[in-house]
């Protein structure tokens, strides 16, 4: 056995079930590698301050937030959002929720 399987193996003797299960997860998520598509409303707002620009929000997906000082650069900055959100549910072992059913003015779809 090579010297960094067994740093590797170590390493992993070491840490807890739940980071065992989290690395576990992400493995299996990587060797079915299906893509997904879904989509889903975003609420854009527009910020008053100094700063101005765009916050925008994805209600389905809860925390998920972002900004832009344009529409076009929110919107491509929810959409990476959105598939870092998602991708961290597949790590973690929880559900993609569904595209939202109704959509409405402003959407993005994402494929992860």
């Amino acid at each position: 056995m090579s010297v960094l399987r067994k740093q590797i193996n170590k390493s992993l003797n070491s840490l807890p079930e739940d980071k065992l299960q989290i690395i576990y997860n992400h493995i299996k998520a990587i060797e079915l590698s299906t893509p997904v598509t879904r989509r889903y409303n975003v609420l854009l707002e527009w910020n008053d301050d100094d700063d101005a620009g765009f916050t925008v929000t994805v209600p389905s997906l809860p925390g998920c937030i972002s900004q832009g000082d344009t529409r076009d650069e929110a919107l491509d900055n929810i959409k990476e959002a959105i598939e870092c959100y998602l991708q961290a549910n597949v790590i973690y072992g929880e559900n993609i929720p569904d595209s939202d059913k109704y959509l409405g003015i402003n959407w993005v779809e994402v494929t992860v």
